[in-house]
C-alpha cells in the first residue's frame, strides 16, 4: 500500500526530524530571524519518491549532510499538525496554507562532523547538540506541542514528567 506524499487542504505536507547524536539532540538556529531555534523540517516536493526521500533531501539542504551518514531510527505512526499564529500569517500573506502537517522521524547521526552548513542552502546560522529538555525549551511555542507529542510517542519523554 502506498501513501500519498502530499495532502490536500489548508496544511502544507512536511517532514520533520528529531536528530540524535549520541545522547544529545540537534537544535538549529535559523539564519533569519536569528535567535529562533528549530529542528530540520521542510515541505514535500513533487520530485520526492517517498517520505524518506523528502527527509534525506531536507537533511542535505538544511545541514549539508550526505544520506550515508543518516540512520532513520523510527517514523511517527501518524501525521501531526500545527497552525501558524496570526502574526506569522499576516507577515507572510503569500502563504497558501494555515500551517504544517508533518510526518516526524527520529534520526541518528554517528558523527556530528558530517554536518556542513557551508554545503547547505543557508537556512541555519548554527547548530548545537543539547539535552532534549534544552531543545524543547527553545522551540517556538506554537510548534512545541507537536514536537513533544512525537517525543512521547518515541518514549523520549514521559507524559507524567511535566
Amino acid at each position: 500500500m502506498t501513501e500519498p506524499l502530499t495532502k490536500t487542504g489548508p496544511w502544507r505536507a512536511n517532514v520533520a526530524a528529531l536528530v540524535k547524536v549520541g545522547d544529545k539532540f540537534l537544535r538549529c538556529e535559523r539564519s533569519q530571524p536569528r535567535g529562533v531555534w528549530q529542528t530540520v523540517q521542510g515541505g514535500i516536493e513533487e520530485s520526492d519518491k517517498s517520505l524518506q526521500d523528502a527527509l534525506c533531501r531536507e537533511l542535505h539542504e538544511e545541514l549539508g549532510v550526505d544520506v550515508a551518514h543518516v540512520k532513520i531510527v523510527a517514523r511517527s505512526r501518524s501525521w501531526r499538525r500545527y497552525s501558524f499564529p496570526p502574526e506569522v500569517l499576516r507577515a507572510h500573506p503569500e502563504r497558501n496554507n494555515i500551517g504544517q502537517e508533518q510526518m516526524w522521524f527520529l534520526v541518528e547521526l554517528g558523527d556530528p562532523s558530517c554536518i556542513d552548513l557551508e554545503r547547505s542552502e543557508g537556512e541555519f546560522f548554527r547548530v548545537e547538540l543539547v539535552e532534549l529538555n534544552q531543545l524543547l525549551a527553545n522551540i517556538v511555542a506554537w510548534k512545541l506541542p507537536v514536537m513533544k507529542d512525537f517525543c512521547y510517542e518515541m518514549g523520549l519523554l514521559s507524559p507524567f514528567s511535566g
